[in-house]
């Protein structure tokens, strides 16, 4: 979850979404939150190569 994202007092709060109500009210939060699910904040996250002009599957041929 990010709250006040690019602002001076963000928050950036990584939580299971089972808890995310709970993260929620042990940080005060309220309101100009965003939730993000899934591994597109974790250091893992590959970017999608669906754009990619090298990237060949069954409906498109390499550019």
């Amino acid at each position: 979850m990010v709250y006040q994202a690019s602002w001076k007092d963000e928050k950036v709060i990584t939580s299971c979404l089972s808890k995310v109500v709970d993260a929620t009210i042990k940080n005060d939060i309220n309101r100009t939150a965003m939730i993000i699910v899934g591994d597109v904040l974790s250091r893992y996250f590959e970017y999608s190569k669906l754009y990619n002009k090298h990237f060949k599957h069954s409906h498109r041929e390499k550019s």
